[in-house]
């Protein structure tokens, strides 16, 4: 083999080199421009759906959350009223029964003036001392309900059996009266009031009436 056939063949595989350098550098130039754009477009697309996917699930989240603090919000709400309510409902019960206590103070008031205009009259001044008594009582008037009891004292010393006879109504009378401060007679609080009354009536049933001139 000649010089030149060596020196063509040379060349020829020195220009096959440079071209495969050129072509590996090409390629590698291609991979590494458009590669990562694929890679990136791929990402892109994998991150989208994945991103996607994760709204979804965040937003149906979100929208159980709000729900459930809309639905505690109402509970919360349904409470507090319910609270209020019922608040509403006891202080309205304590001012009917307060008003009831003063409108059983006013009526006693009334019966009261009558027992006094008629201290003279055993049966109507005892009569209207029963109706009078349990209202002040009730209305926690103490000392209305003791001027009441001063009262029927001051008429039982009037009474005597002939009274008592002609008038059963006075003796029913009277035993309401005794009734009722039993069932008031908390700590004792009107026992003698009680043995005071039943010891007048004694006396009462004893006692002949007096003869007129």
């Amino acid at each position: 083999m000649d010089a030149a056939t060596i020196t063509t063949i040379l060349n020829n595989i020195n220009s096959l080199y440079g071209n495969l350098v050129v072509y590996t550098i090409g390629l590698v130039a291609f991979v590494g421009a458009f590669v990562p754009t694929i890679i990136s477009i791929f990402q892109r697309r994998q991150f989208t759906r994945e991103y996607d996917e994760l709204s979804k699930r965040l937003f149906a989240e979100l929208r159980d959350k709000v729900s459930e603090a809309e639905k505690n919000l109402e509970a919360s709400i349904s409470e507090a009223q319910k609270g209020e309510l019922e608040k509403i409902k006891v202080a309205s019960e304590k001012m009917k029964i307060e008003l009831q206590k003063e409108i059983g103070v006013v009526r006693a008031s009334a019966f009261h003036l009558q027992a006094n205009h008629h201290i003279d009259n055993p049966e109507i001044c005892l009569s209207s001392c029963k109706n009078a008594l349990p209202l002040y009582l009730q209305g926690d008037d103490e000392r209305n309900a003791r001027s009441i009891l001063s009262i029927v004292t001051s008429a039982l010393k009037k009474l005597n059996k002939n009274d008592l006879s002609e008038e059963p109504e006075i003796e029913a009378g009277i035993k309401e009266i005794i009734e009722t401060l039993e069932q008031n007679n908390t700590n004792g609080r009107y026992e003698l009031d009680i043995s005071e009354i039943n010891r007048l009536l004694r006396s009462a049933k004893k006692l002949e009436k007096p003869q007129t001139a």
